[in-house]
């Protein structure tokens, strides 16, 4: 089978579109990424994906115990089409897949022995990990990963939302990272294409016609699925 010919697909794109595609590649990053360990409210991982999207983070892990995985389109404003997103059934895929890729996981803990984002080593690439609303992450992945961090507090309350951490952790690396790059920050150009042609494809209008194109000819179309499942079969 022949790969499908995606520069016929560019002319379907006003040149403002690419332009703008082309420059939030140029900012993707997986030096740094989220997990999000058995959420249960929709909301809450809609508003986490949004903010992958929007600090430049291009893979986003959901691990599925036994709340299962939603999208709020209202609430990701489009962002999930962005993001990839990658899901298992277990915390110890999970984390086993995230060391195997060279990780290092650290999950939210307001205690004042762990340190805080300012001080959290980045030399690395790093996986925040995020647990249940309530709970909060499972006994397995605080003996497995490799350290926790805390987000100083001065009010009675000890925690914020899952969604409002998320977005504040990802706020202060973010901008640690762009500030002070370790080397291989961005996407590599091949990773940057790769993921090019994979967005194309989301495009509403592009993705209608990449169906009659295919229908045509068999093409052999790149890359996995936005959403990728790592839960066994």
């Amino acid at each position: 089978m022949e790969d499908f010919p995606f520069e016929k697909l560019i002319e379907y794109i006003s040149p403002e579109r690419l332009t703008r595609m082309q420059m939030v590649l140029a900012q993707r990053t997986r030096h740094l990424t989220v997990v999000m360990e058995n959420l249960f409210d929709p909301g809450n991982i809609s508003a986490a994906i949004r903010s992958c999207d929007a600090f430049g983070l291009q893979d986003m892990h959901v691990i599925e115990l036994d709340n299962p995985f939603y999208i709020s389109r209202r609430i990701t404003q489009g962002a999930h089409k962005w993001v990839n997103i990658y899901k298992y059934d277990s915390s110890k895929a999970a984390i086993d897949k995230l060391h195997q890729d060279g990780y290092k996981v650290y999950f939210a803990d307001p205690r004042p022995e762990y340190p805080t984002l300012e001080e959290l080593p980045l030399t690395e690439k790093t996986a925040i990990i995020f647990g249940q609303e309530k709970p909060g992450i499972t006994e397995y992945t605080r003996s497995h990963a490799d350290g926790g961090f805390r987000i100083p507090m001065y009010g009675f309350v000890e925690s914020f939302n899952v969604s409002v951490t998320c977005a504040l952790c990802l706020h202060t690396l973010s901008g640690r990272l762009r500030s002070d790059p370790p080397p291989a920050l961005y996407l590599s150009d091949q990773e940057q294409q790769a993921q090019f042609d994979h967005w194309l494809v989301q495009n509403t209008l592009i993705g209608r016609i990449v169906k009659k194109l295919n229908r045509q000819a068999q093409y052999m179309l790149p890359g996995p699925n936005l959403i990728t499942n790592f839960k066994k079969k």
